[in-house]
């Protein structure tokens, strides 16, 4: 695992034991804690992609020896892609806005995939600029609902800057906020 400070290590051990949780990271080691978190996961996972397109990330998952067939992608990052255009475990979204497409696919994932399961989200604050801040604290509310009622995890990852606004706001609907 990546070398964090002694506050995220110990966050990153407790993921697994609770349903939610808020990961607010400094954007110097971002790419290190989306790798940490779907190692420590370890289960099947849907991952909404707002920050970099599933092919990065993809990259990233087979370099640190991550299995990449539990990891369904929901891609809304790739720009170049037509929406809503298929191929083997990513799901093109044409942008963040439609979180109505999202939420149909995390809904999908959690009802088909038996067993143990998580949803983790890249860069909520990537969710801001295409939607306002009520429209992202209803959907994260809808996501912490959906994740309890599958019995699943939910790890949202976000960037550290000097507006957190939307990460106060959201604190209080996370059972852990790791900072």
């Amino acid at each position: 695992m990546i070398v964090f400070d002694r506050t995220i290590r110990k966050g990153l051990e407790r993921i697994n034991k609770v349903d939610s949780s808020l990961l607010v990271v400094d954007p110097s080691v971002f790419n290190d804690a989306v790798i940490s978190v779907l190692d420590v996961l370890n289960v099947p996972t849907i991952f909404i992609s707002l920050a970099k397109p599933a092919s990065t990330y993809l990259s990233m998952i087979e370099k640190n020896e991550i299995n990449p067939e539990k990891i369904f992608f929901v891609d809304c990052s790739t720009q170049a892609m037509p929406s809503k255009i298929r191929t083997e475990n990513v799901l093109f979204i044409q942008n963040p806005a439609d979180l109505t497409s999202i939420g149909i696919s995390v809904s999908q994932f959690l009802e088909v995939v038996p067993g143990k399961k998580a949803v983790v989200i890249d860069a909520v604050n990537t969710l801001k600029i295409y939607n306002n801040e009520n429209t992202v604290l209803r959907f994260i509310q809808f996501l912490i609902r959906k994740v309890k009622l599958y019995n699943a995890k939910l790890v949202v990852i976000a960037s550290r800057s000097k507006d957190d606004a939307l990460i106060d706001k959201m604190v209080p609907f996370f059972d852990e906020v790791i900072q």
